[in-house]
């Protein structure tokens, strides 16, 4: 049942940005949320929505869309949890942009096999968040760039080397 997995997706939720980050976090320590594939999906989530959390983020190969998980299925626990959905709702005044603008972004995506889901929804995120001068670094790599572990084995030191 769809709205059933939402349920139990907003209570890891919750218990991720209320209980076990407030839990961890020491002074002014520097929080990355990171993720490959699905990870990048849930990275990017939770920083969209809790950007007051989470210092960075780096995504990889992620879909931002939640309609790839649910289908035809759509409730607000869908929208909510479907940043490509939710973020062009978002005035420019919205707080959240102020967030972002002060926090490092990164999505990145290849362009080669088993990556055609992931490059679309990354070029949406792209126009979204460039629409809105969040400041994101979008990263589109090459031709010969699987969604896989050899590539984002190589990605996230990159990455990592930039934002830290």
């Amino acid at each position: 049942d769809c709205r059933w997995r939402l349920e139990q997706h907003e209570r890891w939720f919750r218990y991720i940005t209320e209980e076990l980050v407030p839990r961890v976090r020491r002074g002014d320590e520097t929080f990355i949320v990171t993720g490959c594939s699905l990870g990048g999906f849930h990275a990017a989530n939770m920083f969209f929505r809790r950007p007051d959390l989470f210092d960075t983020l780096i995504s990889l190969s992620g879909l931002y869309s939640a309609g790839y998980f649910f289908g035809d299925y759509h409730d607000d626990l869908t929208w909510l949890n479907s940043p490509q959905d939710y973020l062009p709702w978002k005035n420019n005044d919205d707080p959240i942009w102020e967030s972002c603008r002060r926090r490092k972004m990164v999505l990145c995506v290849g362009q080669g096999p088993w990556e055609h889901w992931t490059l679309d929804s990354t070029r949406a995120m792209a126009g979204i968040l460039g629409s809105h001068n969040s400041g994101a670094w979008v990263d589109f790599w090459g031709y010969d760039v699987a969604h896989d572990w050899p590539w984002w084995r190589k990605q996230m030191p990159y990455f990592l080397s930039h934002v830290l």
